[in-house]
């Protein structure tokens, strides 16, 4: 994560980079055609939802996070082009 924070503040240095859970984002409906999918699919969404949370939002950013969404936010005014 800190490489693509340093990769945008090179490009904007008013931008703010921030880890997002994949929470609602991915639902798994191919694997859920299977019988891991319909086992494993509520256990991955809890995960995500956990993900959210501030205890657990930290984790969003590191490898245990197979999902990597980032918001990109610009933090003042725009440059003058």
């Amino acid at each position: 994560m800190t490489e693509v924070r340093s990769l945008v503040s090179r490009v904007m240095p008013a931008a703010r980079v921030d880890v997002l859970s994949p929470f609602r984002r991915l639902q798994f409906y191919q694997a859920r055609r299977h019988w891991y999918g319909r086992l494993l699919g509520p256990i991955a969404n809890t995960a995500f939802a956990l993900l959210r949370f501030p205890p657990f939002r930290f984790l969003a950013a590191t490898a245990l996070n197979p999902f990597l969404v980032i918001r990109m936010r610009l933090g003042g005014a725009m440059p003058a082009s």
